[in-house]
């Protein structure tokens, strides 16, 4: 099982957690890579998360979730295939840097897309991929609920 998180899952755990929201989407995110490490599925990563996270303009916050993304198994670097694919992406009214995070996603053949963006979620939906894009606290929601079962 390949994983990508974008930016906004890595930082999450470093975001103010007086929201409820916030506080229930870092735990997810803390707890699918803990998953993700215990189950030995891999981690892809980007040079976009990089250049992404150098762009983060609190030094304590940088800091933390550039150590969180070193948290990784595999680092997908960008080329021309991948910039064209996100260039069409884009056509459907999804931002730049997201475009090129479901590229490098698509690129590897990643599993699983994990975002805390509504907006990217729902422009998602209409995209014809391969990927399977979502929340963390509703997939953790329905994958524990499946082992519930089992």
């Amino acid at each position: 099982m390949k994983v990508y998180f974008d930016v906004c899952c890595y930082n999450r755990p470093f975001d103010d957690c007086l929201d409820d929201r916030i506080e229930l989407e870092a735990n997810a995110i803390i707890s699918i890579i803990y998953r993700c490490k215990h189950l030995k599925w891999i981690i892809v990563s980007s040079d976009v998360i990089d250049v992404e996270v150098s762009n983060i303009k609190n030094d304590y916050k940088r800091s933390k979730v550039k150590n969180l993304t070193s948290i990784k198994d595999f680092q997908v670097e960008v080329n021309e295939s991948i910039v064209k694919r996100a260039y069409e992406l884009e056509q459907y009214g999804i931002k730049a840097y997201d475009s090129l995070h479901l590229s490098c996603a698509e690129h590897e053949g990643v599993d699983l897309f994990f975002t805390t963006d509504d907006k990217l979620l729902k422009k998602c939906n209409i995209v014809e991929s391969s990927l399977k894009v979502k929340n963390p606290v509703t997939w953790l929601m329905e994958v524990t609920e499946h082992e519930g079962r089992n």
